[in-house]
């Protein structure tokens, strides 16, 4: 119900400032991620495209300054690996197996940058970088894992996020670059996470991800 009212709150701030909007777009895209990066990481990671779906506004300030809020519905992924032992009885040492766990990560987000952009103008084509915080809330998880004792497939796992709504929000940095020409625009990003505890562990965790959008002016 939280994350009902939270989706709902953000997206009637959203229409409700459309008013006052000087373009509004929509956007679709590809991105890469890397997903749950902890300080002292030891997983073998594989780059995998995701997607993203959504509309940005562009508010103006000043001349050339603009406020660009964004809703978008974010799909990252990511396989990743790990290796280890597992001891199966601690008294004895010949009793240890070789695990091997591989992750396909596959999340979805409700992603809210809110960027400020300014505009440099050559004849008709603008380009802009812009910067700001962002927001993401982890909706929906369709991850698996699937665990190997001594190169032997042991079982499959569901990932099952935690019920703690800290657990499923990511926020951090936005910056990027694009260019607009006519009706469209195109936007290169990276969100840069900033690390955040997992509150039912020890463990600070970040994502950072690389976004391309296609936007159309409507």
């Amino acid at each position: 119900m939280r994350k009902l009212r939270f989706i709902l709150i953000i997206t009637l701030c959203f229409l409700s400032i459309n008013s006052f909007a000087q373009d509004f777009y929509l956007l679709g895209g590809t991105n890469i991620s890397t997903l749950s990066k902890t300080k002292n990481d030891n997983l073998n990671r594989t780059k995998q495209l995701g997607f993203q779906i959504g509309a940005v506004m562009d508010i103006k300030l000043l001349n050339n300054l603009f406020f660009s809020p964004q809703v978008s519905i974010v799909n990252k992924r990511e396989k990743n690996n790990q290796e280890g032992v597992m001891v199966v009885h601690p008294e004895s040492i010949q009793n240890q197996q070789f695990l091997e766990v591989f992750s396909q990560v596959n999340n979805y987000y409700i992603d809210i940058p809110l960027a400020f952009k300014y505009n440099f103008s050559f004849k008709s084509i603008d380009i802009y970088p812009y910067i700001g915080p962002y927001v993401s809330l982890l909706v929906f998880n369709d991850s698996s894992a699937d665990v190997y004792l001594d190169h032997v497939f042991h079982e499959k796992i569901g990932s099952d996020f935690p019920k703690e709504f800290i657990d499923k929000v990511d926020y951090g940095l936005n910056i990027g670059l694009g260019t607009n020409y006519k009706s469209f625009l195109i936007n290169l990003g990276v969100d840069l996470g900033m690390y955040r505890k997992v509150l039912n562990g020890n463990a600070q965790i970040k994502n950072t991800v690389l976004k391309v959008s296609l936007g159309y002016k409507i």
